[in-house]
């Protein structure tokens, strides 16, 4: 599953988000204030963060600036969620590292689509992360994602993918989603077979975790 912590100071703010994403693959843990959102950071190690600007203990961007100076978190993709749209909050939330800013009450469908973009899933591959509620995920070495198939909404055979670091990558794997660099640029399309020198690259590009198709 893909590890989303939420830090919202509004248990209804958090539970909304949680039931509105209740059917895809995301692991949510939460937080409710600047000071239990770091521990929580430190503990669990996200792969996304939804911040919330009003927080009664600090400045959701004062909180924003301490996760991307922090160097276990600092390339963690940020979606900052606030009911202010002003243009020099919006400009002030990207200028500190923030991947995306949405402005409350939050469409689920945009907020999941933000979400498919961190990871890199572009809509002609994968159209949702799902749960097969016919069957449990399997965890083998590895949080898998299942993919819909776009034309007729059930399962592809061959669309279980398993989340790897890329330090554990070995030549001839096959990439199951495309490979984004950290400023958004395509590095891999899905369905590369890697091999040294293409392992090495993602190494450089600062990339740290891949989707690959199963192991054969």
């Amino acid at each position: 599953m893909v590890s989303t912590l939420i830090i919202d100071h509004t248990t209804l703010g958090r539970k909304t988000i949680i039931e509105s994403l209740k059917n895809f693959n995301l692991e949510f843990s939460e937080a409710s204030d600047g000071a239990s959102g770091l521990v929580m950071i430190a503990k669990t190690m996200p792969d996304i963060i939804l911040l919330e600007v009003n927080l009664p203990d600090m400045d959701g961007f004062a909180l924003l600036e301490k996760i991307k100076e922090n160097a276990n978190s600092s390339r963690t993709p940020v979606i900052i969620i606030s009911s202010s749209s002003r243009s020099e909050d919006v400009e002030k939330a990207l200028k500190l590292g923030a991947k995306y800013y949405l402005i409350k009450p939050i469409d689920a469908s945009i907020l999941l689509g933000k979400i498919l973009q961190i990871l890199g899933i572009k809509e002609e591959e994968v159209s949702a992360l799902c749960l097969d509620k016919r069957s449990s995920v399997s965890e083998n070495r590895g949080e898998n994602i299942r993919a819909m198939d776009d034309s007729s909404g059930s399962f592809s055979k061959t669309a279980s993918y398993q989340k790897v670091e890329v330090s554990e990558l070995k030549p001839n794997m096959t990439l199951g989603l495309s490979v984004f660099s950290q400023e958004g640029s395509l590095v891999y399309n899905n369905g590369t077979v890697l091999d040294e020198d293409k392992i090495l690259k993602m190494k450089q590009n600062g990339i740290e975790k891949v989707f690959i198709k199963p192991f054969a």
